[in-house]
């Protein structure tokens, strides 16, 4: 069942045309992947989109922030404190809690399961792999 799966999303997906969210500018994107520390008081929370076939909502508490796809992300800058972040699927909703400290930087990444249907998780990333994953990737529009 899960080669099935696996062929046909890679059937049908390419024919559809990749998915398209807004994109960050050259600049903001250069400015994002050089970590610089949060505002003095504040915490930043970078959210990575991994192995996603779906445009993925994303909420900071009640808060939408954006959109990501596969190997996007985009960089939040909190008050100190604890926040849900979320990300709204057609078949799921997943949540992370996350624990942000003043001048932090946190990260979380979006991934789908392996299976039918295709649901989202939220899994924190160490300092190391998070870094890397935004180098890899593009920095989407934040809504602000």
């Amino acid at each position: 069942m899960k080669r099935w799966a696996a062929l046909l999303v890679g059937t049908v997906v390419p024919d559809c045309g990749e998915p398209q969210i807004p994109m960050a500018t050259p600049t903001d994107d250069a400015a994002g992947k050089q970590f610089v520390a949060p505002p003095a008081g504040k915490a930043a929370l970078y959210v990575v989109g991994s192995r996603l076939v779906t445009i993925a909502p994303i909420l900071v508490g009640r808060t939408n922030v954006g959109s990501l796809i596969n190997q996007t992300w985009m960089r939040v800058d909190l008050a100190p404190g604890h926040y849900d972040v979320w990300v709204v699927g057609p078949h799921n909703t997943a949540s992370r809690s996350v624990g942000l400290e003043a001048g932090s930087t946190r990260f979380i990444e979006v991934t789908i399961t392996n299976g039918i249907p295709i649901n989202y998780r939220l899994n924190e990333m160490s300092d190391g792999i998070g870094r890397a994953a935004v180098l890899a990737g593009k920095r989407a529009q934040e809504i602000r």
